[in-house]
């Protein structure tokens, strides 16, 4: 079989139909392949749940686009790493160790990525993931406090203790990692308003 563009493009488009914003395409021989290996075409906006891999490590290739894999703690269920992909990066692909708590964002469309884990396919269960709901960092915020400073802050914040470029730290992983507290409108507009006077 050949990984051609044509075929990225065919995913890319059935992904984009999907309202998961993502679809894969398994490269196995058969259905008896003692292995796993797949094309992941992920659009921006598409959810992964935190989830785990107990009894496999897991191998992410950038073919195209660019994602980002975040690693994160089961106590705190806060970021601890957030690792650039692309296929012209420094970063073009990422070995992830059985048993860590991980997800990845699509920061572009017509991403496409190659997923290759150890033996055969198992599914994941409810003690496999760690959230599949979008994970409150912040306490409730208040109507009257100020939006513009709180995402400044909240940006300087992921920036420094998950190594996040500021430049990839959408509306709307914002709105995921506040819980919905903040509409994406009034996120987009305080984002606004911060590289205005940047």
């Amino acid at each position: 079989m050949k990984i051609t563009q044509a075929l990225l493009d065919k995913l890319t488009a059935q992904a984009k139909e999907s309202p998961r914003l993502r679809m894969n395409l398994d490269l196995r021989n058969s259905a008896d392949d003692q292995s796993q290996r797949m094309l992941n075409a992920i659009e921006p906006g598409s959810v992964v749940p935190i989830h785990r891999h107990r009894d496999t490590t897991e191998t992410v290739v950038c073919l195209r686009g660019r994602i980002v894999e975040e690693y994160y703690d089961d106590l705190e269920r806060m970021c601890t790493d957030a690792i650039q992909v692309q296929p012209d990066g420094p970063v073009v692909a990422i070995n992830i160790p059985a048993g860590k708590w991980h997800t990845l964002r699509s920061l572009e469309s017509g991403t496409v990525i190659m997923e290759i884990k150890d033996g055969p396919y198992q599914p994941i269960g409810p003690e496999d993931i760690l959230s599949d709901n979008p994970i409150t960092t912040e306490p409730p915020i208040e109507p009257s406090s100020n939006l513009t400073e709180r995402l400044r802050q909240f940006i300087e914040h992921e920036a420094r203790s998950c190594s996040m470029d500021p430049a990839c730290i959408t509306p709307l992983y914002i709105y995921r990692m506040w819980g919905g507290q903040v509409s994406l409108e009034d996120i987009e507009a305080a984002l606004n308003e911060i590289k205005k006077n940047s």
